[in-house]
């Protein structure tokens, strides 16, 4: 069984993606996040966008 804990996206969260402590942070607004971290809108008007490593990321062909 996977267990996902959803938080509020904070001051720190970034870091905790970085870190590995949190798999992906979901925030409500456009982030202005480092280029170690992937933003993606999931809605087309982008009201939000999803996080995650960019380790993390599968290989882009």
């Amino acid at each position: 069984m996977a267990e996902l804990k959803l938080i509020n996206w904070t001051w720190d969260t970034e870091a905790k993606l970085q870190q590995g402590q949190v798999d992906i942070g979901v925030n409500f607004s456009i982030l202005d996040t480092s280029i170690k971290v992937r933003n993606e809108p999931y809605a087309k008007q982008n009201t939000g966008c999803a996080a995650w490593p960019i380790q993390n990321l599968p290989k882009q062909k």
